[in-house]
């Protein structure tokens, strides 16, 4: 086997352990698009994604962009999440999610 199809395989492998029927905790969804790719899957479906960030306007826009390319909406929910907090959101358990992936972690408005 090819060294290229080995690393397909094994990402194909990991990609179905950690999103098929799993419910997904996307942190700094900013736009959602990571989110959105993950859920619009033909394979490896995840049960749903939860998309977060703390800036209310990238939320505004992942908001927008699930609303256009997802069709059923309880697949999705959208929540601020500051990082750092000490608090959860209370509607935000974390043994709620299976999976969690880090987007846009690094983003700095100031910069």
């Amino acid at each position: 086997m090819a060294k290229s199809s080995t690393i397909r395989h094994r990402l194909s492998k990991l990609r179905e352990e950690a999103i098929r029927s799993k419910k997904i905790l996307e942190m700094g969804a900013g736009t959602g698009v990571s989110g959105l790719s993950i859920l619009l899957s033909d394979e490896n479906v995840p049960k749903n994604v939860t998309f977060s960030d703390f800036d209310p306007a990238a939320l505004d826009l992942c908001r927008q962009n699930c609303e256009l390319n997802v069709i059923d909406k309880s697949r999705y929910r959208i929540q601020p999440l500051r990082w750092g907090s000490e608090q959860l959101p209370d509607d935000m358990d974390p043994e709620l999610y299976d999976t969690v992936i880090a987007t846009d972690v690094l983003y700095d408005i100031a910069s």
